[in-house]
């Protein structure tokens, strides 16, 4: 179980990456919001764990400075 949901927080990242690039900020918003959801459910916040969540991949990319 917790492959397919490492998959689809994956494919959920490429799509809110697509969605930033494309200036869709709306989609992006919701992506995000998705996996806020799964990384909820997935316990990835559990302490001493040293797997970078997909969740704070997507959260470091929004600090970075967008290139149109």
């Amino acid at each position: 179980m917790k492959t397919l949901t490492a998959k689809l927080e994956r494919r959920i990242l490429t799509l809110y990456r697509q969605a930033c690039r494309q200036g869709r900020d709306d989609v992006a918003e919701h992506l995000l919001r998705a996996l806020e959801t799964l990384d909820q459910s997935s316990g990835h916040h559990k302490e001493g764990t040293r797997h970078q969540s997909t969740l704070a991949v997507a959260y470091r990319e929004l600090t970075l400075p967008r290139w149109h």
